[in-house]
């Protein structure tokens, strides 16, 4: 898969680019009906209820308000459902990333940013179990899906931002 990786690399930019593409716009008819007054960032509203008082308010709010998939509430669970895809999506878009970007002789760093990568794809499967069982109405700490998110948003960020160091590294040492 590597090999195939670094011989056909625009293809495989592409074929990663597009499945994140397809796989983001399945998620996005189910997450109109999570924007209300309660939750202005929808889905992310709740990834970051850290108190239970605001998990239990979103879960009550949702339960109300209604929508084509039935309530907003099963619109959400349907919204975790396909962002199992989406993870796949997105730690196979970074991998790809990672092996273009990142040189053969920095061999540690590829291996720790394919780390990070799959780590968050593990945090984000995690905190979508906890917060699936939570709206269905299992009796579940916030914290068990917001701890969860925190650290794959972490792991993101300092992904993102490795990519981009490496990206104008490699624009630097291409201009010499």
């Amino acid at each position: 898969m590597i090999d195939f990786i670094q011989r056909k690399k625009n293809l495989s930019f592409w074929i990663s680019c597009i499945f994140l593409i397809v796989a983001g716009s399945l998620m996005r008819p189910s997450s109109i009906c999570l924007k209300t007054d309660v939750t202005p960032l929808a889905i992310l509203d709740i990834e970051f209820a850290f108190e239970q008082a605001r998990a239990n308010i979103i879960r009550d709010t949702w339960s109300k308000i209604t929508c084509k998939y039935g309530t907003a509430l099963k619109a959400a669970q349907i919204n975790i459902a396909w962002d199992f895809l989406f993870i796949v999506a997105y730690v196979i878009f970074f991998i790809v990333l990672i092996l273009l970007l990142v040189p053969l002789k920095a061999r540690f760093w590829r291996g720790l940013m394919i780390y990070m990568a799959v780590l968050a794809g593990l945090l984000d499967v995690l905190e979508n179990i906890f917060m699936y069982l939570f709206l269905r109405g299992a009796d579940l700490s916030s914290l068990l899906f917001s701890i969860p998110a925190t650290m794959k948003f972490a792991s993101v960020f300092v992904l993102v931002s490795s990519l981009v160091a490496f990206l104008i590294s490699k624009a630097f040492t291409a201009s010499k």
